[in-house]
């Protein structure tokens, strides 16, 4: 009897149709594993967004001929081999300042909104971003100084051999997009 009950309950729950908000949706990808740190299609996003308008020095954090996802990656490998070590993490004051001063390039609120709505960010995750470029410029300072007027293109090349060195230190796997969505 119980049995037969607990079928006629169960029969018009197996005959429903997957509400749509059930339904799953893909909000992200994996592209790259360095270590144990994961690099996604919204780090690529954030990064090319970043590259554009929150000026560097160095040209890692710059647009450059690599593409976004080389330089993801070799940001990843900066981030890992700086960890937590003091010396790298900018004091709150300028952290504060760069994250204003990027933010300053949105007329208003509404558009702010908007942007960090299509990175898909808020501010908190904007901040955390601004704060890794930080240190990814000060790891990459200590360890090969500031490339001078005149000189970039031997930067680069020192910059290039010490990156291959790195990134030698570390185990990157490429993800594949899948052949299915899910």
């Amino acid at each position: 009897m119980l049995i037969v009950l607990l079928a006629i309950l169960w029969m018009p729950l197996a005959a429903a149709e997957t509400p749509k908000s059930l339904a799953f949706e893909r909000i992200d990808r994996v592209v790259a594993m360095v270590d144990s740190a994961v690099v996604t299609e919204s780090d690529l996003r954030v990064h090319t967004a970043l590259s554009k308008a929150d000026p560097s020095p160095l040209s890692i954090l710059s647009p450059n001929l690599k593409g976004p996802l080389a330089d993801v990656i070799d940001a990843t490998v900066i981030r890992l081999l700086a960890g937590r070590i003091s010396t790298y993490q900018p004091n709150p004051a300028q952290l504060r300042a760069r994250v204003e001063a990027y933010r300053s390039q949105w007329a208003d609120i509404n558009a702010w909104d908007s942007h960090l709505a299509v990175l898909g960010l808020d501010e908190r995750r904007l901040q955390r971003a601004i704060h890794r470029r930080m240190v990814i410029e000060r790891v990459i300072q200590r360890s090969l100084n500031r490339p001078k007027t005149g000189e970039e293109q031997a930067w680069k090349a020192s910059f290039d051999a010490w990156i291959a060195r790195e990134r030698n230190r570390v185990h990157l796997r490429m993800v594949l997009p899948s052949e299915t969505n899910p």
